[in-house]
């Protein structure tokens, strides 16, 4: 081989491994960024589903006991506060996970 085919390898190789560490830079970022998403979605559907079940409970009740519409409400707020304890948990997690992972590249 010549001197210039060694060299325009060489050339085509580092291009390459420069390409490949940017792409592996980027997968990172694309996994954490889904990572966040996911999150998100679970703690917004925990929210939804947690003043649904509760409104409707209530609903059932008050027809049970014709007590019209004092325990949706009120199970209804018990819902949401239920689903804001569990978003407030889920973000507490994350965050103790995120603080993990930075301190064992830390050290």
């Amino acid at each position: 081989m010549s001197e210039r085919n060694t060299k325009d390898i060489d050339d085509i190789a580092a291009r390459l491994d420069s390409i490949k560490k940017t792409r592996a830079t980027s997968e990172i970022a694309d996994k954490r960024r889904n990572k966040g998403l996911g999150l998100a979605m679970r703690m917004g559907m925990d929210l939804v589903a947690a003043c649904f079940v509760g409104g409707f409970l209530g609903h059932l009740m008050d027809q049970a006991l014709g007590t019209r519409p004092w325990f949706m409400l009120g199970m209804f707020i018990v819902g949401v506060v239920a689903g804001m304890r569990n978003m407030v948990r889920s973000a507490y997690e994350a965050q103790e996970a995120v603080s993990k992972e930075q301190a064992s590249k830390e050290g």
